[in-house]
């Protein structure tokens, strides 16, 4: 990779205060970019090969599998990180799979090097906890909604949150993602007023 897109990349990851510009370089050094397409997988139900993605373009969504059809849990844009938790901490096979909604360029990180490096640098290990800590918040946030929120309430702080996010996003995996069917998304957008 030359030097110019490798500079972009790491501006990417710094945009917004992801990550410090040492951090960034330091992945970039251990990780490959890889462009998937629309559609693909990054990584899918019973692989075990502990793999950390970082999306610096594209949408991601994580999703089961619950009577062969998909629960879409996570949606994963630009500057989090795709990956399976419970595969990396219990080595597991993945329970989960992880697929592009729009073409996605990705940081692949091999989960080996990454603690290795987190055991060599600390100031690394800081940022890198940094980075996790805010994606257990998001997730600990999903689980908040849906204890205390109904489904339309969910939508509403979903489009009020994240309305570039929300355009982004196709209606069938939206309404996964919010746990209700497609016709009751149409419904709570028509009855709000929102198409």
């Amino acid at each position: 990779m030359d030097q110019a897109r490798t500079e972009e990349y790491i501006s990417l990851l710094c945009a917004n205060g992801f990550m410090p510009q040492k951090t960034a370089e330091k992945l970039m050094q251990m990780g490959e970019v890889v462009r998937l397409e629309r559609r693909s997988s990054f990584l899918k139900i019973g692989e075990q090969k502990p793999v950390v993605g970082i999306v610096l373009r594209g949408l991601m969504k994580v999703f089961y599998l619950k009577n062969d059809k998909p629960v879409n849990i996570f949606l994963i844009p630009e500057q989090a990180l795709a990956t399976n938790f419970d595969m990396l901490f219990n080595r597991m096979p993945s329970n989960q799979e992880i697929d592009c909604i729009e073409d996605t360029e990705i940081l692949k990180l091999d989960y080996a090097q990454v603690l290795q490096k987190q055991l060599d640098d600390h100031e690394f290990c800081f940022d890198i906890y940094q980075i996790v800590l805010r994606q257990l918040l998001d997730s600990l946030y999903r689980i908040e909604t849906f204890l205390l929120m109904d489904a339309g309430e969910r939508l509403d702080r979903f489009l009020e949150a994240q309305p570039d996010l929300a355009q982004r996003v196709p209606l069938n995996v939206l309404a996964s993602f919010i746990g209700v069917s497609e016709v009751h998304v149409s419904r709570i957008r028509k009855k709000k007023g929102r198409k």
